[in-house]
């Protein structure tokens, strides 16, 4: 169990951790492109975000009903991250918002914004994904850390183009099929 947690952490941080000199590539095309969704949950081409399309890592099951999934939206050097919570009993998200990766005093890239989730997870950051038991243990833990939340992830999806909607679910259909919709 560890080892597959310790995996699926590894595959999180593969995928959105990359330095910041390496993710200002040029964006890519395909911006009419529809949604590509995996069975473990990831996706790519979603909807336009402030920063450009989205694309989410696998779905991780943390236990006690609850699973994770990293969002990111934007490529090249502007981009925007979210870890998503679900609650899949109670059919509830809390959202923790990526902070800016850069630290104070470092060089910035011009023209450049950015929050990353690795800067609020361990070991970077002050949370412990797998520490948390419930989206209120996890929205104090990031209040007590400054790290920003919301719980409108659902409604910012709906704004999203229909065909290019991700479902902030699929973790749950996928780990907790007892609590789908």
């Amino acid at each position: 169990m560890k080892l597959n947690a310790f995996i699926s952490l590894l595959a999180v941080c593969l995928l959105f951790y990359a330095d910041i000199a390496a993710a200002c590539s040029p964006a890519s095309q395909g911006w009419d492109r529809r949604i590509r969704v995996r069975a473990d949950c990831s996706f790519t081409r979603a909807g336009e975000g402030e920063f450009g399309l989205g694309e989410g890592s696998p779905a991780i099951d943390l236990g006690n009903d609850l699973v994770a999934q990293a969002v990111r939206f934007g490529s090249g050097c502007s981009f925007s991250e979210t870890l998503h919570l679900i609650d899949c009993a109670e059919q509830n998200q809390l959202s923790l918002h990526g902070q800016n990766p850069v630290d104070p005093g470092e060089p910035a890239i011009a023209g450049s914004f950015t929050t990353s989730v690795e800067k609020i997870l361990m070991p970077e950051g002050p949370i412990d994904l797998y520490a948390i038991t419930s989206l209120e243990g996890a929205r104090e833990m990031a209040r007590e850390h400054n790290v920003t939340v919301s719980d409108d992830a659902l409604e910012q999806i709906q704004r999203l183009s229909g065909r290019n909607r991700y479902d902030l679910f699929c973790g749950c259909e996928r780990f907790y099929p007892e609590h789908s919709q």
